[in-house]
């Protein structure tokens, strides 16, 4: 099975193509918050290699509002035009690499916020939700990761590759998916405007995701 997958949650992005497991080609990217057209440049580099895929994998965060939105429309845009199969999975398992299966992936959610994820085997089992960091409950000896330097833990971005070996057996989308939101997006609104009040679906106390 030939994947294109796209991971764009955090300032180092990446888009790589996997081919029955193996990696033929994986390139990073810069995608600091607010720019994000570097992607749409690997993207175009890889599907020049790849030709028809199978299926494409997305990140879904939490983590850059830009990114999310960017990598997602992407994605939709490739199978509808394909034809292709899409699998959206949280971007942490993009941090899954070889026997590294058990962490702890935390990120700065902005506002003095911060989001955890504990993954277990492979598999996540707490998360990702906003926590107090005194709140966090860490296993003994448990490896802490930050995807954005935090408190100068060890830094670990999502890798695309990654992300294709831990969705291998995803759910596949039939719609667009929706990016994990943790909390609405921060939003400055102009001196004398009317702050908008959220609708049903954008009030973070219904989404399963920043």
């Amino acid at each position: 099975m030939r994947v294109l997958a796209i991971e764009a949650s955090t300032s180092a992005g990446s888009v790589a193509l996997v081919d029955g497991g193996s990696v033929v080609l994986e390139i990073p990217f810069p995608a600091p918050r607010g720019r994000g057209g570097e992607m749409f440049n690997a993207i175009e580099a890889v599907t020049r290699l790849a030709g028809d895929v199978d299926r494409v994998i997305v990140g879904l965060g939490p983590g850059s509002y830009n990114g999310l939105r960017a990598s997602i429309a992407a994605a939709v845009a490739w199978i509808r035009v394909r034809g292709v199969r899409l699998s959206a999975v949280p971007s942490v398992l993009g941090m899954i690499d070889g026997a590294e299966r058990d962490f702890v992936c935390v990120g700065d959610a902005r506002g003095g916020s911060y989001h955890f994820t504990r993954v277990e085997d492979g598999k996540i089992v707490d998360g990702p939700r906003l926590r107090p960091v005194d709140e966090w409950d860490l296993p003994p000896g448990a490896r802490v990761f930050s995807v954005d330097g935090w408190r100068d833990l060890p830094l670990r971005s999502p890798r695309a590759s990654n992300l294709a070996a831990a969705a291998a057996n995803a759910e596949t989308w039939e719609r667009v998916p929706e990016p994990i939101y943790l909390k609405p997006p921060h939003t400055t609104v102009p001196a004398g405007a009317t702050p908008r009040i959220p609708g049903p679906r954008e009030d973070a106390s219904t989404r399963t995701g920043v």
